[in-house]
């Protein structure tokens, strides 16, 4: 967002600055600004980027001589401006717009995250098993397998077996078999095998 900020400043800059302004102005008191820019215009005053930092200076306080010949290019510089200011908050609008969209997206995935992490934590307590469980988890819980199967595909599937810690629909305890892809579980089932 500071890159954009300073990415539209530096386009008002360039939109305002005319080649035939003067680099150097002398105001009414007799002090000269050096390696001047203008930066903004206002319609009665200028702000000037200079050697000395940058500071908004009256159209009345500017030598006349000088006077004359930055008041001719206001006109057209204040038409620019203002576009290069439409420009700038259409550019900012649809910054923060993108920034939105991208804060709630964290936050639902944040959601996402909180509400696995609890179903998990609650799956631990209850000693049963629930999908995003690792296998430290799962070990954690019934111990090591009595079987453990690898299965050399792309996708590193392993099947852990725990005799008798499944049941059937009828309550008869059968096998627990648990698939875990990439460390994590993803599905069970009970087999009567």
């Amino acid at each position: 967002m500071k890159k954009l900020f300073a990415l539209l400043a530096l386009a008002v800059a360039l939109t305002c600055a005319a080649q035939d302004l003067p680099t150097e102005i002398k105001l009414t008191n007799g002090f000269v600004m050096q390696d001047c820019t203008i930066v903004r215009w206002d319609t009665d005053a200028i702000t000037v980027k200079y050697a000395g930092g940058t500071v908004p200076i009256r159209f009345e306080n500017i030598d006349p001589d000088q006077r004359e010949l930055i008041e001719s290019h206001k006109e057209a510089a204040l038409k620019q401006q203002r576009i290069a200011d439409e420009k700038a908050a259409k550019a900012l609008a649809k910054a923060e717009h993108k920034q939105e969209i991208q804060e709630k997206r964290d936050e639902r995935k944040q959601a996402e995250i909180d509400r696995k992490t609890a179903a998990i934590q609650e799956g631990l307590e209850q000693r049963r098993l629930v999908v995003g469980m690792t296998m430290d988890q799962v070990r954690g819980m019934f111990g090591p397998p009595l079987r453990s199967s690898s299965l050399t595909n792309v996708d590193a599937s392993e099947w852990w077996i725990y005799p008798g810690l499944g049941k059937t629909g009828n309550g008869v305890p059968t096998n627990l078999q648990v698939h875990f892809k990439a460390g994590v579980v993803t599905r069970w089932n009970n087999t009567q095998r």
